[in-house]
């Protein structure tokens, strides 16, 4: 009894915290997560659909839910489609050339992906991504798990994007930080040029101390200006030694 009254305390305090309910203290509403608006996607068999509100419960039910949660910390709800993995960018990989998009120039060097699998001490396991904030972000993000109501994520649909479940070509994620090695601080810099005040909106490190997608962005609202929900500051300076 004493148990199930103390974890209805955390609860209680967790959806009515400002920290949990958006990182920056600024609204949901309107930002690029706020999912009280339609959503125009594509269903299970690629066409071209409408996910509205109804569908996949407002605002904070697509990825929130206030009862058996997954991961109590963040309440997520939401799970990856078993057996996938990801591609992501390995700077110690073999280089090769990338296969060259019609009308956006020739081909360009670049380090194969590395496909995670089991944890290798550089990188972390599938199993561990599935938790981290990356594979939270990529439940919707990868165009293979549905968003709600059956609906995916479609290549590009004004600001969403589905960049799939190759990233290779994108800043790494999934891999631990080499802090102290060439380039790179002995550890997370808060006093980086422009870094906010409060800690919820600066530069973060993944789970298991990885870089990952949240590092730099919020899956609810940073800088008014941005396009990309970036957390603040110049946040390339609060890893990389340069």
């Amino acid at each position: 009894m004493m148990r199930r009254l103390i974890t209805g305390v955390l609860l209680a305090a967790a959806i009515g915290s400002p920290a949990f309910a958006n990182e920056f203290g600024k609204k949901i509403a309107g930002s690029k997560h706020d999912f009280s608006v339609p959503y125009v996607g594509l269903s299970s068999m690629g066409v071209v659909a409408t996910l509205t509100p109804a569908s996949y419960t407002g605002k904070c039910g697509t990825c929130h839910t206030a009862h058996k949660p997954v991961q109590f910390k963040s309440l997520w709800k939401r799970t990856i489609t078993p057996g996938q993995t990801w591609v992501v960018y390995d700077a110690q990989g073999t280089e090769q050339l990338s296969a060259g998009v019609a009308g956006a120039g020739a081909d360009q060097l670049e380090y194969a992906g590395k496909t995670l699998g089991a944890d290798d001490a550089r990188f972390i396991s599938v199993a561990a991504f599935e938790k981290s904030g990356s594979g939270r972000c990529l439940s919707c993000h990868d165009g293979v798990t549905a968003i709600g109501g059956g609906i995916k994520m479609a290549g590009t649909q004004g600001v969403a994007k589905n960049f799939g479940t190759d990233l290779h070509g994108k800043h790494p994620v999934g891999i631990r930080i080499p802090w102290g090695t060439e380039g790179f601080f002995a550890g997370m810099q808060t006093n980086y040029p422009d870094a906010p005040t409060e800690p919820s909106a600066q530069v973060k490190m993944d789970y298991l101390g990885t870089v990952g997608c949240v590092s730099c962005h919020s899956m609810h609202r940073g800088e008014l200006a941005s396009s990309k929900v970036l957390r603040k500051g110049d946040r390339c300076l609060a890893c990389h030694d340069k």
